[in-house]
């Protein structure tokens, strides 16, 4: 078995220094409000909120963004010359001074908004439980008032009229449903003056929207649109219903009109002068899921989620078309970078490439439609993609990024529980059934060469060795971390067996192996091992945060300097682990993630719905891996890494320069010399057959290739062969 023990390290290894991690920019992410200003109009893309110039019918653009946080905004709301943003960390105020250009004024609260309702100098924030007051006199300083509980209120149903503030409650999980009006008049203390009983709970349908016109009260229940009169304030009676179809999702009144939209039918226009015989204008036809609406007298400015944002042009109810269209917003659930490009998977479009070369415009090239992901790994110009809970493993040609192609797929009888891949193999773990291995020398045709009836949920390989998370099926359903050598593959021989812990702590949610240490990214945190020289498995450190209720709900990262633990309700977690017997919490950034991937200095960041976000990490320390000096050295680094039994080793210099490039093994002894000559400036390219300086081959492990620029040390780089 060949594996290499690291018990020692180079001279020129220092460890880095994390000075912070800088937000670049934030792209995509789904629209799911909108507002109208004047000559404005403002939506959100993910926590970018876009700003339209409508002046010209004809040459609607963007002029800016606003940038509110790594979260996406629920609600917008305008008010005497000030925008407020709800979102899952409180709401924002910006002053609209200056309309082209909202400037921050401050944060009111931190709680999980998605209704904003704002009147003078109140601001009400709908939550799912309760609405929440406060003064806004001084926007500086938002001085809370009082709460009132609408319990079980998931839809975020609220309206103001004049002083009494209505909103949707179910007393008890299935009890009966009510539309309760509060008289706010006195804010700090509010009182239930009017009630509308809507039915027992049981089996009645909630409303889906409601929304107050001129002392009209409108609720849009399943396939019927009700109308009541509250011009007594401690009234609510009915007046009229008529039938809408049951698709409605959000709408808005202006001048006896009423504007509806419907879930993957588009918008209707329906008179409603005469509440006993409503009818329908015209229609505008487009197959989304409807969020949010807002009309003026010319245009409706609707956002559809993932579908993005449209106006559309009403001045002839007979005759609506669009006016314009802004499509970069989505949701973005997994993310890799290699180079120029990176892959992503998206509701909207599935798999994607993009051309990132430009961190400030990302340029959409192919992709394919395909479902939710679990996991997708690459492998060379392959993709390995795995949607949610699915048995088939597609595989992806990825060549052409203009046009990415489903080239085979690998189907099993049971759902994939986990997959790696390892030098030229994948391992694949199908619940209750076993693992398969697959030669994937040929990436787009693999072929079964074993399998072994282990049972687990989670799996790695490195080094021959295959790392296996299985959980006892009795309580207290203890967590084990199984360590096979699979040398032979034929032969799974299980070597040790680690004992973690109860499930509630240590269910293991990501196997990182970095031989000889391993990372176990836990349901609490964080535990390190590592393979000693017998073999064993020993824990080195852990680092337990959380409860079994505030869990690790997605996934870990590594990139050699840190390991990344999404933390749900916390954010992006940064542990350092240049320690291995002693584990620390880097910072804490403040996001809601999917997923993390670091390229270079670059941190991407999948955010689901709000989008994906960029991240630079910046460093005060001496580190071999990005040593450069009078911006000599351009680019260092291998491909294939890992190898066998070749690789190539690219640099750029800036200046015709004496070039040094040397390979050391772990100890730091020198084994190979490649170059020792003078290079020209540019890009060069030098081929390393995996031998040493009497071209005899070198066994598998981790090596060290030195470039050294005009007699210094201007870069180290890492690479590992596998045989």
């Amino acid at each position: 078995m060949k594996r290499i023990l690291l018990t020692s390290f180079l001279m020129f290894i220092y460890i880095l220094s994390v000075e912070c991690f800088e937000f670049v920019e934030q792209f995509e992410g789904i629209s799911s409000c909108v507002k109208f200003y004047g000559n404005y109009g403002y939506f959100n893309a993910g926590g970018n909120i876009q700003i339209l110039d409508i002046s010209e019918p004809d040459e609607i653009h963007i002029i800016n963004k606003v940038y509110i946080n790594e979260l996406y905004c629920f609600d917008i709301e305008i008010n005497n010359d000030l925008i407020f943003f709800a979102t899952v960390n409180g709401t924002y105020i910006y002053s609209l001074d200056d309309p082209i250009n909202p400037q921050f004024i401050s944060q009111v609260d931190n709680y999980f908004t998605k209704k904003l309702i704002v009147q003078n100098s109140l601001l009400i924030s709908g939550t799912s439980s309760s609405a929440i007051i406060y003064q806004i006199n001084d926007p500086f300083n938002s001085i809370f008032l009082s709460n009132i509980n609408f319990p079980f209120n998931r839809r975020y149903l609220y309206c103001l009229n004049n002083n009494v503030f209505y909103g949707f409650c179910q007393i008890g999980y299935s009890g009966p449903e009510y539309i309760n009006g509060y008289d706010i008049s006195d804010p700090t203390n509010p009182e239930l003056i009017s009630q509308l009983y809507l039915g027992s709970g049981i089996s009645d349908p909630w409303p889906d929207h409601m929304e107050i016109n001129q002392n009209k009260l409108f609720i849009a229940v399943n396939d019927t649109l009700k109308i009541y009169d509250i011009s007594n304030e401690e009234e609510i009676n009915f007046i009229n219903s008529f039938p809408i179809s049951e698709d409605a999702s959000s709408f808005k009144i202006l001048n006896n009109k009423l504007y509806i939209c419907y879930e993957n039918s588009g918008i209707s226009v329906i008179d409603i002068s005469d509440f006993n015989n409503p009818i329908e204008l015209g229609s505008y036809q487009w197959e989304a899921e409807f969020s949010d609406i807002d009309i003026n007298f010319e245009f409706a400015l609707i956002s559809a989620n993932s579908s993005g944002s449209k106006i559309i042009n009403i001045t002839q109810p007979n005759n609506l078309f669009e006016q314009y269209y802004y499509k970069k917003t989505d949701t973005i659930w997994r993310f890799r970078a290699e180079n120029n490009f990176a892959y992503i998977s998206s509701e909207e479009d599935g798999f994607q490439i993009l051309d990132i070369s430009d961190n400030q415009n990302h340029i959409e090239l192919g992709s394919i439609d395909l479902g939710y992901p679990e996991q997708m790994k690459k492998y060379y110009n392959y993709f390995f993609y795995q949607c949610y809970n699915d048995s088939i493993l597609y595989i992806i040609d990825v060549t052409d990024s203009y046009s990415p192609t489903i080239c085979n797929q690998l189907v099993f009888s049971d759902n994939i529980s986990d997959y790696c891949i390892d030098d030229d193999k994948l391992f694949i773990l199908e619940y209750s059934n076993g693992i398969h291995t697959y030669d994937i020398t040929d990436p787009s045709n693999p072929t079964i060469i074993s399998f072994a009836p282990e049972f687990g949920y989670n799996i790695e390989v490195e080094n021959d060795l295959l790392f296996l998370a299985i959980n006892d099926s009795e309580y207290p359903y203890t967590v084990k971390l199984n360590m096979y050598d699979i040398e032979n593959i034929l032969n799974f021989n299980l070597i040790d067996q680690l004992i973690l812990g109860d499930y509630f702590d240590y269910n293991i949610l990501e196997i990182i192996s970095d031989y000889p240490k391993i990372y176990l990214g836990v349901r609490s945190g964080l535990v390190s091992c590592m393979i000693n020289a017998s073999e064993e498995l020993i824990i080195c450190d852990e680092l337990l945060i959380s409860g079994w209720f505030d869990i690790f709900v997605h996934s870990f990262y590594y990139d050699s300097d840190f390991v990344y633990g999404i933390h749900y309700g916390v954010g992006l977690q940064v542990f350092n682990v240049n320690n291995i017997n002693s584990l620390e919490i880097e910072t804490t950034i403040q996001i809601d993630p999917q997923e993390v991937f670091r390229q270079d200095n670059i941190l991407y960041i999948a955010c689901a719905s709000a989008g994906y976000v960029l991240y630079e990490i910046s460093n005060s320390g001496s580190d071999p891996y990005d040593i450069i000096s009078e911006n000599s050295l351009i680019l260092l680094s291998n491909y294939p890494n890992p190898f066998n039994p070749t690789t190539t080793i690219e640099f750029s210099i800036q200046n015709d320069s004496n070039i040094d490039l040397s390979i050391f093994n772990i100890k730091g002894q020198k084994i190979k010399s490649l170059a020792q000559s003078e290079f020209t400036k540019g890009t060069h390219s030098i081929i390393w057959n995996g031998d040493d300086d009497k071209s005899k081959s070198i066994s598998s492990g981790i090596y060290f290739y030195k470039l050294n620029i005009n007699g210094k040390t201007e870069a180290v780089r890492k690479c590992l062969l596998l045989k």
